[in-house]
């Protein structure tokens, strides 16, 4: 049975994605969606030089490295309703917090550093992936390196998605560190079974 808009919003989060992403597109909020030039809606942020390593993930979740000032405009014009940046402080996440505010939209921040992931990190990020008040969500750090690690972390334990198709589409969303991988594939390993 292929599930209607409003029960596939209903779903616990780990079902939906198995089940929504085995449907047609009929609900489109949530589904994979190709944004390559095959449909008459193109991203208008693809080819943003100002949006580092963009990648839409899916129809309402984009993944970036550092968004300039300039093109946080841009996220707001393109309809994003919420920004996640996963860098520290260090490297200047409290700075962006404002600018993102004052064009309106919600700004989260998970600060992945050298202590790497952890159960808590994952806890908020599925929080914040859970709310559908924050789509479209733009998750950026400074390269989409981290994105693309968390992401393949979040599709194999919070999800369910085998980590082959995870690890893929972790390398989309921008993983290209051989060493971050090998520590985001050591956390599953670990929290797998738990």
């Amino acid at each position: 049975m292929t599930p209607t808009r409003s029960s596939c919003f209903t779903r616990t989060y780990k079902r939906f994605w198995r089940e929504c992403n085995e449907a047609d597109d009929s609900c489109d909020r949530h589904h994979r969606v190709d944004y390559s030039g095959s449909r008459k809606d193109a991203d208008p942020l693809a080819g943003n030089v100002g949006i580092p390593n963009y990648y839409r993930l899916r129809n309402d979740i984009a993944t970036a490295g550092q968004p300039t000032d300039e093109a946080l405009a841009d996220v707001k014009k393109a309809g994003f309703k919420a920004v996640l940046n996963l860098r520290t402080e260090q490297e200047g996440s409290l700075e962006e917090k404002p600018k993102v505010q004052a064009l309106g939209m919600e700004y989260y921040n998970i600060p992945i550093g050298r202590d790497g992931f952890s159960p808590a990190i994952l806890e908020q990020f599925k929080e914040i992936l859970a709310d559908g008040d924050n789509r479209p969500l733009l998750i950026h750090c400074a390269s989409s390196n981290r994105v693309g690690a968390l992401w393949y972390i979040h599709q194999v334990l919070d999800a369910g998605e085998d980590e082959a198709t995870a690890l893929a589409e972790g390398k989309k969303a921008g993983l290209t560190s051989e060493s971050l991988e090998g520590r985001a594939k050591e956390y599953v390993s670990t929290n797998k079974s738990q």
